[in-house]
Protein backbone atom coordinates (compact mmCIF):
# COMPACT_ATOMS: atom_id res chain seq x y z
CA UNK A 1 0.00 0.00 0.00
CA UNK A 2 1.43 3.68 -0.71
CA UNK A 3 0.54 7.04 0.35
CA UNK A 4 0.75 9.25 -2.39
CA UNK A 5 3.65 8.17 -3.69
CA UNK A 6 6.00 9.58 -0.78
CA UNK A 7 5.66 6.57 1.49
CA UNK A 8 5.14 2.68 1.37
CA UNK A 9 3.42 0.17 3.87
CA UNK A 10 3.61 -3.32 3.16
CA UNK A 11 1.26 -5.47 5.56
CA UNK A 12 1.42 -9.01 5.48
CA UNK A 13 -1.20 -11.55 6.99
CA UNK A 14 0.67 -12.68 9.75
CA UNK A 15 0.66 -9.47 11.78
CA UNK A 16 4.25 -7.94 10.47
CA UNK A 17 4.63 -4.31 8.94
CA UNK A 18 7.09 -2.44 7.07
CA UNK A 19 7.56 1.26 6.20
CA UNK A 20 9.34 3.00 4.46
CA UNK A 21 9.18 6.67 3.53
CA UNK A 22 9.28 10.58 4.81
CA UNK A 23 7.93 11.53 8.10
CA UNK A 24 6.52 15.00 8.75
CA UNK A 25 7.08 16.29 12.65
CA UNK A 26 7.44 20.22 13.45
CA UNK A 27 10.91 20.22 13.10
CA UNK A 28 10.47 19.24 9.07
CA UNK A 29 10.52 16.11 7.72
CA UNK A 30 12.94 12.88 7.28
CA UNK A 31 13.45 9.35 6.29
CA UNK A 32 12.25 6.44 8.39
CA UNK A 33 12.44 2.63 7.47
CA UNK A 34 11.12 0.36 9.95
CA UNK A 35 9.40 -2.71 10.60
CA UNK A 36 6.66 -4.36 13.67
CA UNK A 37 3.38 -5.95 13.65
CA UNK A 38 0.04 -4.33 13.05
CA UNK A 39 -3.34 -5.07 14.02
CA UNK A 40 -7.11 -3.68 13.96
CA UNK A 41 -8.63 -3.36 17.70
CA UNK A 42 -11.69 -1.86 18.70
CA UNK A 43 -11.80 0.09 15.47
CA UNK A 44 -8.48 1.17 15.53
CA UNK A 45 -5.89 0.48 13.37
CA UNK A 46 -2.55 -0.10 15.64
CA UNK A 47 0.97 0.01 14.85
CA UNK A 48 3.77 -1.95 17.27
CA UNK A 49 7.10 -0.79 15.89
CA UNK A 50 10.10 -2.63 16.78
CA UNK A 51 11.20 -0.60 19.45
CA UNK A 52 7.79 -1.26 21.24
CA UNK A 53 6.39 1.82 20.83
CA UNK A 54 2.51 1.46 20.24
CA UNK A 55 0.71 4.07 17.56
CA UNK A 56 -2.78 4.42 17.42
CA UNK A 57 -4.71 4.94 14.47
CA UNK A 58 -8.71 5.95 13.84
CA UNK A 59 -9.48 4.16 10.53
CA UNK A 60 -11.75 4.28 7.26
CA UNK A 61 -11.80 1.69 4.69
CA UNK A 62 -13.21 2.78 1.19
CA UNK A 63 -12.72 0.60 -1.85
CA UNK A 64 -8.72 0.51 -2.63
CA UNK A 65 -8.29 2.91 0.02
CA UNK A 66 -7.74 3.58 3.73
CA UNK A 67 -7.62 7.02 5.67
CA UNK A 68 -5.56 6.63 9.08
CA UNK A 69 -5.72 9.32 11.28
CA UNK A 70 -3.52 9.71 14.46
CA UNK A 71 -4.95 10.01 18.26
CA UNK A 72 -4.47 12.81 20.21
CA UNK A 73 -3.67 16.38 19.77
CA UNK A 74 -1.50 16.68 16.31
CA UNK A 75 -4.24 14.75 13.93
CA UNK A 76 -2.13 13.95 11.33
CA UNK A 77 -3.80 12.28 7.70
CA UNK A 78 -2.44 9.41 6.20
CA UNK A 79 -4.24 8.35 2.88
CA UNK A 80 -2.92 4.83 1.46
CA UNK A 81 -4.23 3.19 -1.70
CA UNK A 82 -3.54 -0.39 -2.69
CA UNK A 83 -0.90 -1.62 -5.39
CA UNK A 84 -2.20 -2.86 -8.16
Amino acid sequence: VKEDGKSKYTFQADGKYTFEGTVQSPGGSFPVKESGEWAVKDGEMRFRRSDKAVLAYTMELSGDSLKLVTKGSLKNETRLRREK
